[in-house]
């Protein structure tokens, strides 16, 4: 009997990076990366979600980040991105996930600026049924019913409700609740989101009972029951980019993410090392004045505490446009040479790109 059960019993085989072929960048959150990725035995397609260990332990989100993973282990529904496993390595955790191929609604909404109505109605819906699923298993998200009455907001405006050009300015806004009402929210979707945007998270429509938010006139027509199943509006004519489309897939094949593939596919360059900087190029200085210039970066210089001592010899800004904003970011190149990539913003180190000699 005891190998009869030791013989039908499935030997559990953790993964590792080598499993998978890591593809493009496709989003990032406050503390994640998120890559397409291949699994090697099967040809699955998964988006990974790659956790740096030491930034989640220096900004004190080790606790979401279990948070996150133990919240999508328990729950199983159609508008909601499925877990299939997790494992990890010495610098990094690796949440592996359902790859949606039809890319995310933002992507959609910067080609055609803005939302019909019955898009609008459908997608908006899709979320009520997610929140709804959410709270009937304990996990509270007032705070998504907020965000609802921003996006249906967005989806027919085609922007932000408290969308300002600086982060303060945008939280003023938000806390005195102002924004526009633009002649593309008929009656009911201001009501609707007039009543999801209240900083009182208790008193926002469906807070207490979704079938509030259900019964109101914006969803008007819309089939609550067999929703996954049903059609969803098209919202371009074109096919999105599959697994032989280049634009998803880049030369490189080999599997696992280290340092050097992770920074190719977060600054989207493939060939990073052919624009290597020599070393020898930089201005030698002596080191008595090496030190005076370091010392005045240190005084004059607000990004000097991210490059670990060494001497800023260039820094620049760029935007990463991914979605519909476009992130800020500093590069700064030092001795070493040593290029750093810090989130201009919130002034938050975000990475190191290795240098490869183009030997």
């Amino acid at each position: 009997m005891a190998e009869a059960k030791q013989g039908t019993e499935k030997k559990i085989v953790k993964k590792t990076p080598h499993d998978f072929i890591f593809g493009k960048f496709l989003g990032e959150g406050s503390f994640s990366t998120v890559t397409l990725a291949k699994e090697v035995s099967t040809g699955k397609e998964f988006a990974i979600k790659v956790c740096n260990k030491q930034h989640l332990i220096r900004e004190r989100k080790s606790e979401y980040a279990m948070r996150e993973k133990a919240v999508l282990t328990m729950v199983n529904h159609p508008f909601i991105i499925k877990l299939f496993y997790t494992f990890q390595d010495v610098e990094r955790l690796y949440f592996v996930l359902e790859y949606t191929s039809k890319k995310d609604l933002s992507h959609y909404l910067k080609k055609l600026s803005s939302f019909d109505l019955p898009c609008s109605r459908f997608y908006a819906a899709e979320i009520v049924e997610a929140l709804d699923y959410l709270q009937n298993v304990g996990i509270i998200h007032s705070s998504d019913l907020w965000a609802l009455g921003c996006i249906i907001y967005e989806f027919l405006a085609g922007k932000p409700p408290f969308y300002e050009k600086s982060e303060y300015k945008t939280f003023k806004r938000i806390c005195s609740l102002q924004y526009d009402i633009p002649a593309c929210l008929n009656t009911t979707a201001q009501d609707l989101v007039s009543k999801l945007l209240v900083l009182e998270p208790e008193e926002r429509l469906g807070s207490k009972d979704m079938g509030e938010l259900r019964a109101h006139p914006f969803f008007e027509g819309i089939v609550w029951e067999g929703l996954p199943e049903q059609q969803a509006p098209q919202l371009l004519p074109y096919l999105p980019a599959t697994e032989t489309n280049p634009e998803m897939w880049s030369s490189q094949s080999r599997t696992g993410l280290d340092d050097q593939r992770l920074a190719e596919i977060i600054i989207g360059n493939d060939n990073i090392h052919e624009k290597v900087i020599p070393q020898e190029q930089n201005d030698e200085v002596n080191n008595e004045d090496h030190q005076r210039r370091l010392q005045e970066q240190a005084v004059n210089n607000e990004f000097h505490e991210f490059v670990q001592g060494n001497l800023i010899i260039k820094q620049g800004k760029v935007l990463k446009r991914r979605g519909l904003f476009a992130r800020k970011r500093m590069l700064l190149l030092t001795e070493g040479p040593h290029l750093y990539y810090v989130d201009y913003a919130n002034k938050v180190l975000k990475g190191e790109i290795p240098w490869v000699s183009g030997s």
